[in-house]
């Protein structure tokens, strides 16, 4: 009982004044450092980028109603516009026009098919144009996009899912951002109604876009 007294008595102080010690630079601290004001860095501006062939693949994917076949094209002129803010996406904006002659399934007689007067029409209608009027931010690197997508020249509402997959500094090359953007829409909407029921009215469109974040030179 002695001995657990003594070391009572010794153990207490020391804990005693090293907790003393610690609240009394916390209280200190907690003094001083409300004083001290941080400058947050401030928000980057929007930058204007211009959208090209090369690394920007456009694509787009459509299934025959019992999956018997698919038909994928891609989209080889298109120009287009990008004002990226990636501290506040929701200013972002996006257009582009895209030269419907210009797509490509790799099979001639579908290329032939999807550039006649019953789909594309390139004669009549040249380009395929979107422009977003809205953009709602889900996450810092997921947006939605809703705009108006000209086919035929006929004009409707639609949304495509944009994800920004990957930001980073190429050696030699500088800033550059990998975006993967989604969405469907359904032909018939735009007067495509060729060969239904045999192949399906939903077109799926998928965009890569890997950008070189050099800004447009004004």
């Amino acid at each position: 009982m002695v001995v657990a007294g003594l070391a009572r008595e010794h153990i207490l102080p020391r804990w005693h004044s090293s907790a003393w010690v610690r609240c009394r630079w916390l209280f200190v601290l907690a003094l001083a450092f409300p004083a001290v004001s941080y400058a947050a860095p401030a928000p980057r501006p929007a930058i204007l980028y211009h959208v090209a062939p090369g690394f920007v693949t456009l694509r787009f994917v459509v299934r025959s109603m019992l999956d018997l076949f698919t038909v994928t094209g891609d989209f080889k002129h298109f120009s287009g516009d990008l004002l990226l803010d990636f501290d506040a996406p929701a200013h972002s904006h996006v257009d582009v026009t895209v030269a419907s002659a210009s797509i490509d399934t790799g099979w001639d007689t579908a290329n032939k098919i999807v550039r006649s007067a019953a789909y594309l029409d390139p004669a009549r209608y040249p380009t395929v144009h979107f422009v977003s009027d809205r953009i709602v931010e889900l996450a810092p690197d997921h947006v939605t996009l809703h705009g108006q997508l000209t086919v035929r020249g006929v004009t409707r509402p639609e949304e495509l899912d944009a994800r920004l997959e990957d930001y980073r500094n190429e050696p030699g090359v500088g800033p550059v951002a990998d975006f993967v953007v989604t969405g469907q829409f359904n032909r018939g909407d735009f007067g495509l109604t060729a060969d239904y029921p045999l192949v399906s009215m939903q077109v799926s469109l998928q965009i890569n876009a890997h950008i070189r974040l050099t800004p447009v030179k004004p």
